[in-house]
């Protein structure tokens, strides 16, 4: 069975989203270890500032380096942060991007940037930047890793699909 079928995928036009995160670097098989390391301390910095999550934890890729995977950790927020040093503040990037949902354990999400990768391929569609992840339904809510529920982002470029 082609897994990439199971995997809707639509096109949105976001908004940019301030964030509080923490970038780290992480070996593929540590990420979700780091991010559980990561998460908790954001979400002190912003409970210290007086600021709640305006959305689920989030994960974005910035790219490969010899000693892992680049990555940050963190929240969407209302209003920008200036930060601490190691909790910054930034924002997820406006513009069109291809969305699919994951709904399952995080070892198959390589699943849905398949479908992400066939999509894009066969829309005649290009990336614009690195992707990153909320976790809408995660370890933290359900324990059965089969009702996790992940929302892949990855931004494309602008204009009509051919």
């Amino acid at each position: 069975m082609d897994d990439a079928v199971d995997y809707a995928i639509e096109v949105r036009t976001l908004r940019a989203q301030p964030v509080a995160g923490i970038r780290a670097v992480a070996k593929p098989e540590a990420i979700g270890a780091t991010l559980a390391d990561l998460l908790p301390e954001v979400l002190a910095y912003l409970d210290r500032e007086g600021q709640t999550p305006a959305g689920p934890p989030y994960n974005r890729y910035h790219g490969a380096q010899e000693d892992g995977i680049a990555l940050e950790a963190g929240f969407p927020i209302a209003i920008p942060i200036v930060g601490n040093g190691r909790v910054e503040g930034g924002e997820l990037p406006a513009g069109p991007a291809a969305i699919t949902l994951h709904r399952g354990s995080y070892p198959g999400l390589r699943d849905a940037y398949r479908a992400l990768g066939l999509w894009l391929k066969a829309e005649g569609r290009a990336l614009h930047g690195l992707p990153w992840e909320f976790y809408t339904i995660g370890p933290d809510q359900e324990d059965d890793p089969e009702r996790w529920r992940t929302e892949v982002v990855w931004p494309i470029q602008g204009g009509a699909a051919r």
